[in-house]
Formats: structure tokens, C-alpha cells, sequence
């Protein structure tokens, strides 16, 4: 489990690595839903088109930059900006008991994909290669 918060509202997320949405209050308490941004090249090809449900068409790609969670569309895709103020927070798994890992507690940061320095900055807290 991991948690994406921004404007001192935090929306739990199971498994933000399938997800390509995620909802949260606007100003005027009214729910958004808003594009998460790329994580990685795999997702160039698992699904940007639209995909429908009952007529209910819904895609990945973006239009403009309030569609984004981060508020920065470009080339039809979501993306980070340092500008906007959104953390992640996932458990950071310190200690390992036998072949079980146990999460030890939670660290805000940046989202795995992104670009760092230093393993402080990532939600993860590994930074490798400049990305988390």
C-alpha cells in the first residue's frame, strides 16, 4: 500500500504500479479523478488507448495540464512537475525475518520512475542511477 498526497489530502492507493488514475478533492470538496504520471517506458505499451466498459470510454492520454495529477501534460502524457507540491509514501522495508520482508515504516518522497539524487528524496528511499 502506498499513499499520494497533495494539498494536505492524502488518497490511499493498493498498488499505484497498475493504476493510471487517481481521485482526489478539488478546492471545493467536489471528488477529481486525475492521470497519474508515466513511470516508466513499459507503459508506453500496456495501455494508452481507450478502453471502454459498458460505453464508458476512459484513456490515459492527456489533453491538458488539469487532467494531471502533477498539472504538466505533454505530448498527450502525464508527467512529474517540481513545481506542484504531490508526495508519495510508501512503506520503506527494513529489516528482513527469515524470508519475509517486514515494512518498518513510511517515507514521503518522490515516486519510483522519477528523477533524484539521492535516496532520501524517493518514497523508496533508493535512488539509483538518478531515478527512484
Amino acid at each position: 500500500d502506498s499513499y499520494f498526497c497533495k494539498n494536505d489530502n492524502c488518497v490511499l492507493v493498493d498498488n499505484f504500479l497498475k493504476h493510471f488514475f487517481i481521485e482526489f478533492p478539488d478546492e471545493n470538496k467536489n471528488n477529481k479523478l486525475y492521470i497519474l504520471p508515466v513511470r516508466d517506458l513499459t507503459f508506453e505499451n500496456i495501455t494508452y488507448q481507450y478502453n471502454c466498459i459498458d460505453n464508458i470510454c476512459v484513456s490515459a492520454y492527456c489533453s491538458s495540464n488539469s487532467q494531471c495529477l502533477y498539472d504538466k501534460c505533454v505530448n498527450n502524457k502525464c508527467i512529474h512537475n517540481k513545481d506542484v507540491s504531490v508526495v508519495h509514501c510508501t512503506y520503506v522495508i527494513d529489516k528482513f525475518l527469515g524470508m519475509e520482508k517486514t515494512p518498518s515504516y513510511m517515507h514521503c518522497g518522490i515516486q519510483d520512475g522519477e528523477s533524484c539524487n539521492s535516496n532520501k528524496e524517493c518514497s523508496s528511499k533508493l535512488c539509483k542511477n538518478q531515478i527512484c
